[in-house]
C-alpha cells in the first residue's frame, strides 16, 4: 500500500510551535502545567512540546508518560516518571500522536478526572475526527479527513513524518 506523506519534518516542527502557544495562550495565568503522553509518540510529542514552551515562557512544565493498552483500555492506565497525585490543581494536558476513534484518549482523560486537576485539555498532531467516544480534541495541528479503512502513522524520533495509507 503506498503512503502518501501529510506532514513532513518542517510541518510538523511548525505544529509543534504553532500548538505551544496556543497552549502559552490558554494558560498565561497558570504557575504550571502537567502535559501527559500516552505512550509511546504521545510522550515523544509532549516532550517536544515542553522544549519549545520553554523557549517562550516561564511556566513550570512537567512531562509524564501513561502506558494505555490500546486493545484493552478499561484496564487501568499506568503514569510512568511522577505521581499525578503531586500535580493535583495543575493544569492537565493529555497528548497523543493520532486521534482517530478517541477511545484510548477518553480512557487516560477518565483516569486523570480522580485527581483533582484543575483543567484537563487534550493534544493530538493529527486528528482523524471518527472519534466513536465523546472526546473533544482542544489543541490539534491537523484535522486530516479519512475513510475508516485508512491509517494514519506518525514517526518522530528519527525523522518527523506522518503518513496517510
Amino acid at each position: 500500500m503506498k503512503k502518501a506523506v501529510i506532514l513532513d519534518e518542517i510541518s510538523i516542527d511548525r505544529k509543534i510551535k504553532r500548538l505551544s502557544y496556543e497552549i502559552l495562550e490558554r494558560n498565561l495565568n497558570n504557575k504550571k502545567l502537567l502535559l501527559v503522553g500516552i505512550k509511546k509518540n504521545g510522550f515523544i510529542l509532549a516532550k517536544l512540546i515542553k522544549k519549545e514552551l520553554s523557549k517562550i515562557c516561564k511556566i513550570k512544565i512537567d512531562v509524564t508518560q501513561v502506558l494505555v493498552d490500546k486493545h484493552k483500555p478499561f484496564n487501568e492506565c499506568v503514569i510512568y516518571n511522577n505521581s499525578i497525585e503531586t500535580h493535583r490543581n495543575t493544569s492537565t494536558i493529555v497528548i497523543d500522536d493520532v486521534c482517530s476513534s478517541g477511545k484510548t484518549m477518553i480512557y487516560v482523560v477518565s483516569s486523570l478526572i480522580s485527581n483533582f486537576t484543575n483543567k484537563i485539555s487534550t493534544l493530538v498532531l493529527v486528528d482523524r475526527k471518527h472519534h466513536n467516544y465523546p472526546i473533544k480534541t482542544d489543541y490539534v495541528g491537523i484535522e486530516v479527513s479519512t475513510t475508516l479503512r485508512q491509517f494514519i502513522e506518525v514517526e518522530l524520533e528519527a525523522n518527523k513524518v506522518a503518513y496517510l495509507f
